[in-house]
């Protein structure tokens, strides 16, 4: 739990100010709001949750001799190492694999890990289960749990938002067959619908980018604390060589889901010197 919180908080403390702002907006409705909630996270949370998350994703099942024998032996000892960090992980976390060229993973729902073609022949043995390592952590810290509640709960601004735009144009409609379309106040309205609306979409954006980057930090610290740290570098390290640099605008870099490249690999390096100065 505790880890959950230190890598989501950012979503947590939002979600939390968002179910009071919905208190607020729909009193009356708020208990039914919360049902329809529960009922929605227990669905994404069993196996058609996890199904549909999958087959969202692309992955498929690792069918080839040949990946079986490379993939599932250095699978099996990351999961080992993170069952012992970890002993309430999942004991059902299963990989699979998509047909994507670049190099990247990831986990989803709250049993799968996937790996693309690209990762498959991009890293070396040992930089895949740094790599590995990461993506569990992100289902230890339950990182992907926590993803899917913010998503269904965005989903229910998404049909509050639908409504707010029907009752709008209805609106828009009786009020222009009287006083045409070009009137003020159907201006200032439509100005300010607008504005709501994108900043709406700006502030959603920004804060799950903002959290997606504090969980991936606390990702390669449990890739660390279990022992492939070095390897999650390198791998880190050949990702950085491989899409190079280049200064980010400030609007892309509110918007990233990931942290520099270079500042991860910085605070994995850290962990390792300290690591190093408390063994002596």
């Amino acid at each position: 739990m505790k880890s959950t919180i230190q890598s989501n908080y950012v979503l947590l403390c939002f979600y939390f100010v968002y179910l009071i702002f919905l208190y607020f907006l729909f009193q009356s409705s708020f208990v039914i709001i919360l049902i329809l909630h529960g009922i929605l996270i227990l669905i994404a949370l069993t196996p058609i949750g996890e199904g549909i998350m999958r087959l969202l994703n692309h992955t498929k099942k690792i069918k080839t001799r040949e990946y079986q024998d490379y993939l599932y032996p250095l699978f099996e000892e990351v999961y080992e190492q993170a069952k012992k960090q970890n002993p309430h992980l999942s004991q059902n976390i299963t990989l699979f694999m998509n047909n994507d060229t670049s190099p990247n993973a990831f986990a989803c729902a709250s049993n799968t890990v996937c790996v693309t073609k690209g990762a498959i022949d991009f890293f070396t043995r040992e930089e895949l289960q740094g790599v590995l390592a990461h993506e569990f952590g992100h289902l230890s810290n339950n990182d992907t749990k926590v993803c899917m509640v913010f998503v269904i709960g965005n989903l229910l601004v998404i049909v509050f938002m639908t409504l707010f735009n029907a009752l709008f144009w209805v609106a828009d409609t009786i009020v222009s067959m009287f006083q045409g379309r070009d009137h003020i106040a159907l201006r200032v309205v439509r100005w300010l619908k607008k504005v709501i609306s994108n900043l709406g979409s700006m502030l959603v954006g920004a804060i799950f980018s903002l959290n997606s980057r504090v969980c991936e930090y606390g990702a390669d610290k449990f890739a660390h604390d279990i022992g492939f740290g070095a390897e999650l570098r390198r791998a880190l390290g050949m990702l950085q060589k491989l899409n190079g640099g280049g200064d980010m605008t400030l609007m892309d870099r509110i918007y990233a889901s990931h942290p520099d490249t270079e500042n991860r690999i910085a605070q994995l390096e850290s962990l390792e010197d300290f690591e190093e100065d408390e063994g002596l």
